[in-house]
């Protein structure tokens, strides 16, 4: 038995008996994702994810990738050429569906 099993065995025998059927009513309505089994599961499972945002959460979603990006443009690593940033950026907006680039 792995530890944190036991550890969790361990805290369940401490819960009083009467708050044990509300724990495993919430444990059992708790939604677990199924299991991957393929690269093309993961992939449409993230496409699936990426299609049900909203608008609004589209754009959160790209301000975050874009800070992400930018934080490791400001990133200093002297192994790293800084052509490796100017050929990320050359990438990302040549496969962009929008004529805008995203690093202008």
């Amino acid at each position: 038995m792995s530890p944190l099993r036991q550890q969790l065995l361990d805290a369940i025998a401490q819960v009083p008996d009467t708050d044990l059927e509300a724990m495993l009513h919430f444990i059992q309505s708790r939604q677990t994702p199924a299991p991957i089994s393929t690269a093309q599961q993961a992939w449409d499972q993230v496409i699936d994810r990426l299609n049900s945002l909203t608008p609004e959460d589209r754009i959160l979603q790209r301000q975050a990738t874009t800070a992400l990006l930018q934080s490791w443009n400001n990133e200093t690593d002297p192994d790293e050429p800084e052509e490796s940033w100017e050929s990320l950026k050359i990438a990302l907006d040549q496969n962009r569906n929008s004529y805008r680039p995203l690093f202008p």
